[in-house]
């Protein structure tokens, strides 16, 4: 079984970006838009880009708890610009058998990259 971080940037001026790691910290992939988007979306791809790569029983964290929490239906999803990325991410996360759990931004090995 494996373990996934993601973390996701919103556009900074330059580009917007997504990336997986890791339990090490290795970078499994990455991903650049020179495009604005806001965190959130990134933090959409980043965890639509784990899912991709998962397999039934691994693990998948992030720091956002937004995607987080509407993935596991706690929170309803209400912004537009959002809604197709978390049908998306739902369709890959039901039909796999993988955790989704948060976890606080400081631990998260994926948002070292950024750094």
């Amino acid at each position: 079984m494996s373990i996934y971080y993601t973390d996701g940037s919103g556009f900074n001026g330059e580009v917007s970006r997504y990336a997986v790691t890791n339990d090490t910290g290795h970078v499994v992939t990455t991903g650049i838009i020179p495009e604005e988007r806001t965190s959130n979306e990134m933090e959409y791809e980043g965890v639509i880009s784990a899912l991709q790569i998962a397999k039934d029983g691994d693990t998948i964290y992030s720091d956002s708890q937004l995607v987080i929490n509407q993935l596991t239906k706690k929170w309803k999803v209400k912004a537009r610009n959002l809604i197709s990325r978390y049908n998306y991410a739902k369709e890959l996360y039901f039909n796999k058998n993988v955790k989704l759990l948060w976890i606080r931004r400081d631990k998260n090995l994926a948002g070292k990259i950024f750094e």
